[in-house]
């Protein structure tokens, strides 16, 4: 069953390369980052991976831990005039200027019109592979085109050969989950990509994460708690909303997913419409009905216009029955503009509902 969206009440603008801030992930250890450096600074290394271009720890990083370039096996289960898109199309809007436009676009390749997102992730949710259940940094495994020995030739995005997220040590300080309570979550996203997200679980593995599967987070997604979500910013105001979600069409199958609540842009450029997302080119309007009014946009990188507030989405969720003991929390993004899933994972050790505390 798909639910609504609904806007409860509204403030003002945002900020996915798409993170967990909470349970603190791996790529906060101590936990000791507070907004915006969760956001932007957690997972940065100090040094670069293979391929990396962008800057150093100490220069701004901007790591990412994502699956590049995968695609939905099947067919879309998200129809190309669903309420639950994200990213407008030549089916659910012919008339716009850009669905004018087929052919290829300069570092994009061929595009296909009038349904151009139909094979990405988040067109079938959970069904797309990943190369990682925790996201590999740059997202590229096995180098740009697959195969291509050389660090060298992302030309769409990421860098090749960087470290799996199952190496990373683990939290100092596991998350602290009582079994059969409900629990805040937080997301965040510093450029975003359409698409829908989803929690799930997985035992700690005694032989160590490296040995963490897709396979075993797929058969425990967290269940929501509700259907209200929240925009939380970074002074920690808070705004309310009606979330929508779908369990139909998605991966495994009658698992809830969430809509990114957040608009990115359609630009007024005849050719590149929705492509860009409004950021390099002036915004014409939001990508759907903002949740809040005002807030829409692709980052908070204040040099691309229009310059965006900072938040995270915060859900409840259920913790379920399952026997104490250490588990991994995995976030999985999936996103509809770009052929990409971003995941992170935390730590969490869930004890009985009847455990004492001493």
């Amino acid at each position: 069953m798909m639910q609504s969206s609904l806007l409860l009440c509204g403030a003002p603008l945002v900020a996915g390369h798409a993170s967990m801030i909470r349970p603190t992930s791996w790529l906060d250890p101590d936990g000791k980052l507070e907004m915006p450096d969760a956001r932007n600074k957690a997972g940065c290394t100090g040094h670069r991976a293979p391929g990396q271009k962008i800057g150093e720890a100490t220069q701004g990083c901007l790591p990412e831990w994502y699956s590049n370039f995968t695609h939905i096996p099947g067919e879309p289960t998200i129809n190309a005039t669903s309420p639950l898109l994200t990213i407008e199309n030549c089916v659910s809007k012919p008339t716009a200027n850009y669905c004018l436009f087929n052919g290829t676009l300069p570092g994009v390749g061929h595009v296909e019109l009038p349904d151009w997102t139909k094979r990405n992730p988040w067109r079938a949710p959970g069904t797309a592979p990943v190369w990682s259940p925790c996201g590999i940094d740059g997202g590229n495994p096995w180098g740009c085109p697959k195969g291509n020995p050389k660090p060298n030739g992302c030309l769409l995005g990421g860098y090749g050969y960087g470290p799996d997220g199952r190496s990373l040590p683990g939290n100092t300080r596991p998350t602290e989950w009582t079994a059969g309570e409900g629990v805040e979550v937080q997301w965040s996203i510093t450029a975003n990509h359409g698409g829908g997200y989803q929690y799930r679980l997985c035992p700690l593995p005694a032989t160590g994460r490296q040995d963490l599967t897709e396979e075993c987070f797929q058969q425990r997604p967290l269940a929501f708690a509700g259907d209200q979500s929240w925009v939380e910013f970074d002074n920690k105001t808070r705004v309310a909303f009606r979330a929508m979600r779908t369990n139909e069409g998605t991966s495994p199958a009658g698992s809830t997913w969430t809509r990114n609540p957040i608009p990115g842009c359609v630009s007024k450029s005849k050719i590149i419409g929705p492509f860009a997302n409004g950021d390099f080119v002036d915004c014409d309007h939001p990508q759907f009905e903002p949740v809040v009014a005002g807030l829409h946009g692709f980052s908070a990188n204040c040099l691309l216009k229009p310059c965006l507030e900072s938040h995270t989405i915060v859900d409840l969720i259920q913790v379920p029955d399952v026997p104490p003991g250490d588990y991994v929390v995995g976030f999985r993004y999936d996103a509809e503009q770009t052929s990409q899933v971003w995941q992170s994972c935390a730590d969490v050790r869930i004890s009985s509902s009847g455990a004492l505390t001493v």
